[in-house]
């Protein structure tokens, strides 16, 4: 059998993904590979980060602002 593999979260570099403008707000979607991932909200000058702890439920948040 082959070593399974850890994944060390202070190794990843946290990276955006992908960036929707929606009515108004950019919103941009970042994350490590399996750590931590965010939504950044920005509109009038203000930002808004919601951190989740995975990419399945950031994504799922995300796809709703598509």
């Amino acid at each position: 059998m082959s070593k399974k593999h850890t994944i060390h979260p202070e190794n990843c570099r946290n990276r955006i993904r992908e960036t929707v403008t929606f009515c108004g707000m950019t919103i941009t979607l970042s994350g490590k590979y399996a750590c931590e991932w965010s939504i950044m909200k920005e509109c009038n000058g203000k930002i808004t980060v919601t951190v989740y702890p995975n990419r399945v439920s950031a994504r799922k948040e995300f796809n709703k602002y598509k």
